[in-house]
């Protein structure tokens, strides 16, 4: 009896000790910050040392190498914080599928994601969190970045629509959040998941999915910090480009308009840099005239994309049209149809005007 009563007092002792270590092992933690690795070891240590510097402090980093020839892998197992969780691959992956593995491994609640050459300001994860807590609607929310170029030595702010009508509204343009910046309810991601089927601009196609059943949002500050550098090839950039244009040219099929394939490049060319460069001629001012208009007309019927706000795009993307057509042809073109307020109010009847007074010319 004696040794039996001492046995009781042993558990009775140590049992606070077992259920706070098991406690420990199934904690799951409110974020998981997802970072896949591949060849990236001159940038890896800055990404995770700035989530481990976050003020928000319920955290896992979870670092998926997929394959890495470089020292990658060894940089991300010489960090001795409980947080840091490294995973491998068991052979190189790709983009997607690493991306969607991370969503199998990942144990929060929340997941964000920050690519392994960019880095994150210190109130991000805090920011987030607080923002998802407090709007149970939204499903995911980013943010703005900073682009630091260090292959021309500047930087930039690159600013996102702020409120999930204005997110939704812009994305037969382009993809309204950033995957370097976002913060996604994990059920939803684990649900929805990555389609495969595209190797770069994934994010996007994944965001529109979000988006038909949820809020999504951007919060009006830069942070987290994406970096432009030579390694991102040329390759990549072709790739996505056809990417995106394939996700376009599926929204645009949601207005019940034939699209071919000239309206579909300048449609994508409207709001790209290139197009403001080089300028637009009168043929390609016409098209473009015509082309916003049957876009209104369109969204008016079918209700596809939230109003006033979808209008406010095409105005946008009319302004640059003729600001841009305004370089090339600074004699011929009127100045009303470069005014932001003109083309913001009264848009249809511009386009008509555009395309009358082009006609003639």
């Amino acid at each position: 009896m004696l040794a039996l009563s001492a046995l009781f007092k042993d558990l009775a002792r140590w049992t606070p000790w077992l259920y706070a270590r098991t406690e420990t092992c199934m904690h799951r933690p409110a974020v998981t910050v997802f970072i896949p690795v591949y060849n990236r070891e001159d940038f890896l240590a800055q990404a995770v040392d700035s989530v481990l510097a976050q003020t928000f402090r319920d955290f896992e980093i979870l670092v998926l190498d997929d394959g890495s020839e470089d020292d990658s892998l060894e940089i991300a197992r010489s960090y001795r914080d409980k947080r840091v969780r490294v995973e491998i691959n068991p052979k190189h992956l790709g983009n997607t599928p690493t991306r969607n593995r991370g969503i199998d491994l990942s144990r929060g609640r929340y997941i964000a994601t920050l690519d392994s050459d960019d880095f994150a300001m210190p109130e991000r994860l805090a920011k987030q969190v607080e923002y998802l807590e407090a709007h149970t609607k939204c499903v995911a929310v980013g943010s703005w970045i900073r682009i630091l170029d260090t292959i021309n030595g500047n930087s930039r702010l690159k600013r996102h629509p702020i409120v999930s009508r204005e997110v939704k509204a812009w994305f037969p343009w382009h993809n309204s959040l950033s995957q370097t910046s976002i913060m996604v309810r994990g059920d939803a991601l684990r649900r929805l998941r990555y389609d495969e089927s595209y190797e770069q601009c994934q994010d996007y196609d994944l965001h529109i999915r979000l988006a038909r059943e949820h809020d999504l949002a951007n919060l009006p500050e830069a942070l987290t910090v994406k970096r432009l550098h030579a390694d991102q090839t040329t390759r990549k950039v072709k790739i996505g480009d056809e990417s995106k244009l394939r996700i376009i040219g599926r929204l645009l099929e949601e207005l019940e308009i034939a699209v071919s394939p000239q309206e579909l490049e300048l449609h994508y060319s409207l709001t790209r840099p290139e197009m403001r460069k080089r300028g637009l001629d009168s043929e390609s001012l016409r098209a473009a005239a015509i082309w916003l208009r049957k876009l209104l007309g369109a969204n008016t019927r079918l209700h596809s994309f939230p109003e006033p706000e979808f209008s406010r795009v095409v105005a946008s993307a009319w302004f640059v049209a003729c600001s841009s057509a305004a370089r090339r042809m600074p004699l011929r073109i009127p100045s009303f149809l470069t005014t932001r307020p003109f083309a913001s109010h009264f848009l249809p009847a511009a386009g008509q005007r555009a395309a009358n007074f082009l006609g003639r010319s």
